[in-house]
């Protein structure tokens, strides 16, 4: 009974460690992206998969440095498709617009609504307390 106490005390802690990301573009022409979590940490030497418009295989792969900042040099104009993914599993889809004059700019994030987090935090405590009465009654 006191693991079955220690999970629901631990439960609520559990939408603390999910997070969003972001990035910033730093650049024109040769651009320069800055990936973090929206807690403020860089997402360091994460794999960066390079998709250019309308292409389903990738160019090229790059990585990120320990600031989380990385390069590339959009060759076309179209939507550029870059998939980061971190050491952790966590990462971000950043859908880059490059126009004809091949200038670009902006900022981006994928950051949690506390909606999200609340539902979270309730799938977990179902699921959860739904396993641990399912063993309590069988055992």
């Amino acid at each position: 009974m006191k693991k079955v106490l220690l999970i629901f005390l631990m439960v609520p802690v559990l939408p603390l460690f999910s997070h969003g990301s972001e990035y910033t573009i730093l650049s024109d022409r040769v651009v320069k992206i800055e990936v973090k979590y929206d807690t403020g940490e860089f997402i360091a030497d994460a794999d960066v998969i390079v998709f250019p418009p309308g292409q389903k295989e990738a160019q090229y792969t790059v990585q990120t440095d320990k600031k989380g900042i990385f390069y590339i040099e959009p060759d076309r104009e179209g939507t550029w498709i870059l998939q980061v993914r971190g050491g952790n599993g966590h990462g971000m889809r950043i859908n880059l617009p490059v126009d004809d004059s091949m200038l670009i700019g902006g900022r981006g994030t994928n950051r949690l609504s506390l909606l999200q987090k609340l539902i979270m935090l309730l799938s977990v405590a179902w699921g959860t307390a739904g396993t641990v009465l399912y063993f309590r009654k069988r055992y």
